[in-house]
């Protein structure tokens, strides 16, 4: 009672400061007025700089075909949803292309990490200049890892450990080994930069890992884990991750490297290779991906760069290293074998985890590589190669499968088909030789979605499109379709392939897409809708022209 009548008493007091309350007119007026210049603002400040009206924003609304049916009422049905998707589309553009969000999101954001120390949705501010992402510190604080037993109880959900153990079963009917190698985190190691409450000496882990790797060896599954090596390199007070970027130091990855090599040698008998490979060092200053999430204003730097020295992997004729499909040894890995290997990361190229496997082991390895999601992206990819098939598990002793620990609470373990189709299939799609390229006029068939610079993890990333009407330059009828991949962001700046809309006539350059999959492919992408298209013979496009 005392709580309640204490309540009613504050409530009777505000009641009366604010009936007490005076403002004068002309103040009033005055703030009335601010308040409705503040709101009418905005627009006329976007419409000065950049009109949604322009004939490039209202491309959005070409006129696309709809769906029509007997029913009269399913036609109007269709056609509204369509309006709201176009609607919808150009309101997320008028989104992407606003003045004030782009100018004045930096400032804030700058002041917020500068003064508070704030990170936003992605980036969390630690200690002493080091950076965090906000994924890495959930798979320790959030969802368990599900197991095989709670995925019975519950079969919405995927368990990690089922879907390994049903790939390592496939690749053993093949007479193929597999090892796991989960890769740890920033602040598994790193937790004394992120709270005073932990010391140099802790190491965090999700509460269910040591089970799920329990899981894993009672099935007789093979499992690398660097924990206790990059904890040991910490010890010694040598850096193991970047300050400002979610991955490992070159020394690290070359550590963890050499120690995979070994492990190769010892327990699943690979033999060491004759050939030879040899190192070039190259210094890099380089701020981190952590820092591009926090999105900051490039002239107030919060951050200093950090600079570090790579091994590039040359051949004996001195050429940068290649995977090499023939190889016994295939590699999937995510953006931590990447990051020194795909020069779009910014870190240098061909020094990463795959490149420094093949030194160490003195032999070619195969490499199936792709940035995020690791627990099924390169799985897609070798699927997608056997379905073709091309038998990319051909010749193969050993697959190496490496992922971010975050993939064992936050990624897709479905399982997939691993199985080769006998025989390259007959297709209408257009191919190119390695030494051609194509001018080409074409109709956007379909599109996947293109990337929002703010919600993407990765600067670059590639669509792909299916085209068709194809004509070459003097407009004769190819009587083919294409499936194309083309760079839809580059450095988080949208590209103009990135506005293409279904409908729009191109004209774009054709080239073989294995010229480009070395480093395009190891992009993110976003693939069609459509899953029968991820069976043809993509290729690499250049826009020329539109329409």
């Amino acid at each position: 009672m005392k709580t309640e009548k204490y309540t009613l008493n504050r409530e009777i007091e505000a009641n009366k400061e604010i009936d007490s309350t005076r403002i004068k007119p002309r103040l009033a007026r005055i703030v009335v007025w601010v308040f409705i210049s503040l709101l009418f603002s905005v627009p006329l400040i976007q419409l000065l700089f950049d009109s949604p009206f322009k004939k490039e924003n209202l491309r959005i609304f070409t006129a696309r075909k709809v769906a029509k049916t007997d029913s009269w009422v399913d036609n109007i049905l269709n056609r509204n949803t369509h309006c709201m998707q176009m609607i919808s589309a150009w309101e997320k553009q008028m989104e992407e292309t606003s003045f004030l969000q782009n100018y004045s999101s930096p400032l804030f954001q700058t002041v917020l990490t500068g003064l508070l120390h704030t990170g936003n949705e992605k980036a969390v501010v630690g200690k002493d200049g080091w950076l965090f992402y906000e994924k890495d510190i959930s798979y320790l604080t959030s969802h368990p890892i599900v197991s095989i037993d709670t995925n019975v109880s519950n079969p919405g959900k995927k368990s990690p450990a089922a879907c390994i153990s049903d790939f390592a079963q496939q690749l053993e009917n093949q007479g193929i080994k597999l090892i796991v190698m989960p890769v740890p985190l920033k602040p598994l190691l790193y937790p004394e930069k992120l709270s005073n409450a932990y010391s140099e000496n802790d190491i965090l882990q999700n509460q269910e890992y040591h089970t799920f790797i329990a899981e894993l060896k009672s099935r007789n599954i093979r499992v690398f884990d660097p924990t206790e090596i990059l904890r040991s390199m910490k010890k010694k007070k040598e850096k193991v991750f970047l300050k400002t970027d979610t991955h490992w130091t070159p020394e690290a990855m070359e550590k963890v490297a050499g120690s995979l090599s070994r492990f190769l040698l010892d327990s699943v008998q690979v033999e060491p290779g004759s050939d030879f490979y040899g190192k070039d060092s190259i210094e890099i200053v380089q701020q981190g991906d952590i820092y591009t999430m926090l999105k900051l204003k490039k002239t107030l730097p919060l951050f200093p760069p950090e600079k570090v020295t790579i091994h590039s992997i040359l051949n004996e004729r001195e050429e940068y290293w290649q995977p090499a499909k023939t190889a016994e040894v295939l590699f999937l890995g995510d953006s931590f074998s990447n990051i020194y290997s795909l020069e779009g990361m910014g870190w240098g190229k061909t020094a990463g985890l795959a490149e420094h496997l093949s030194y160490f082991l003195q032999q070619p390895i195969d490499a199936i590589r792709r940035n995020d999601q690791g627990s099924i992206a390169t799985r897609q990819m070798l699927q997608t190669e056997q379905k073709k098939g091309r038998n990319r598990l051909a010749g193969k002793k050993v697959v190496i499968w490496e992922f971010a620990m975050r993939e064992l609470t936050q990624g897709n373990w479905t399982p997939l088909n691993m199985a080769n189709l006998e025989g390259e299939q007959s297709s209408s799609f257009l191919t190119l030789p390695d030494t051609t390229s194509l001018l080409i006029r074409a109709t956007v068939e379909d599109r996947s979605a293109s990337p929002h610079p703010d919600k993407v993890t990765y600067a670059d990333h590639v669509i792909a499109l299916h085209l068709t009407d194809l004509t070459d330059e003097e407009g004769n009828p190819l009587q083919k379709e294409a499936l194309v991949y083309m760079l839809a962001m580059k450095n988080r700046q949208l590209t103009p392939a990135a506005s293409l809309r279904t409908g729009d006539v191109i004209t774009i350059k054709l080239e073989s897409w294995k010229l480009h999959e070395a480093e395009e492919g190891a992009y993110n992408r976003n693939e069609l809708d459509n899953s029968d298209l991820l069976l043809e013979e993509p290729l690499w496009g250049t826009l020329i022209k539109l329409k």
